[in-house]
C-alpha cells in the first residue's frame, strides 16, 4: 500500500498547471502587435532585449495572475489530496527578482481553489526536502535536470510528443511517463493503484 507520506507530488506551473505559453504570446500580440507562434519565433523577432523588456512587462502586469488554470490539473490535484497526498508546486518563476511575485502566484493560486503545500522554486535541494515522489513537467530539460532527486521515483512529461522520449536519459530505479494534460488524471489513478499493490 502507498502511504499518503508517499503521494507527494510537484507540479511545474507554467505550461503544466497553465497553458503557457499560449497567454504569454497573446500579451506579447497585445503590446507588439504582432503574431507569434512559440516563443523561439517571438526571441528571433523581437531579439533577446527586446524580448526581456516585454517578460519584465508580463512579469508585473495582472494579465500574468489571472491566467486560467487547467481544468485537468485542477482535478488532479484534488484527486491527489483525496488520496491523502500532497502537491508542492515549483516553479522556474524569477521570486528573487519580483518582491511581489511570490505573494502574487500564491493569490491566482488561492482565488482559483488550488491545494498546496507550497509554492517554491523549482530546485533538486527543494524537491529532496520536500520528498518529492512525482514531478509533473512540461519541459524535457527540467526532467532532466531534476531527476537525481533522492525520494524521485516518477518523471511525468505533460504535452510530451513521441519524439520527446529519444530526448531523456536513461534513469535508474525512475519511472518516465508522457500524457496530455487530458490523460493525466488517469495516468495518476493507474500510478497509484499499482503502487498500492505492491
Amino acid at each position: 500500500m502507498l502511504p499518503g507520506s508517499n503521494k507527494i507530488v510537484s507540479i511545474d506551473i507554467d505550461g503544466t498547471l497553465t497553458d503557457y505559453p499560449k497567454p504569454w504570446l497573446s500579451f506579447l500580440r497585445t503590446q507588439t502587435s504582432q503574431d507569434f507562434d512559440s516563443v523561439f519565433s517571438a526571441k528571433n523577432a523581437l531579439g533577446l532585449k527586446n524580448y526581456d523588456h516585454y517578460k519584465h512587462l508580463w512579469r508585473i502586469s495582472p494579465e500574468k495572475y489571472s491566467v486560467q488554470i487547467r481544468r485537468e490539473m485542477k482535478e488532479l490535484i484534488e484527486y491527489i489530496y483525496s488520496q491523502q497526498g500532497k502537491v508542492y508546486l515549483n516553479t522556474s518563476r524569477p521570486f528573487e527578482h519580483y518582491q511581489q511575485m511570490h505573494k502574487q502566484t500564491t493569490d491566482w493560486l488561492t482565488r482559483n481553489g488550488i491545494r498546496f503545500e507550497g509554492v517554491n522554486k523549482k530546485s533538486l535541494r527543494n524537491l529532496e526536502n520536500q520528498g518529492v515522489r512525482f514531478h509533473i513537467d512540461d519541459q524535457i530539460t527540467e526532467l532532466n535536470r531534476l531527476s537525481n532527486a533522492k525520494h524521485l521515483k516518477y518523471l511525468i512529461l505533460v504535452q510530451g510528443n513521441a519524439d520527446a522520449r529519444d530526448e531523456f536519459g536513461t534513469y535508474i530505479n525512475r519511472e518516465v511517463h508522457f500524457s496530455d494534460t487530458g490523460g493525466i488524471l488517469p495516468l495518476m489513478q493507474n500510478i497509484f493503484a499499482r503502487e498500492e499493490r505492491t
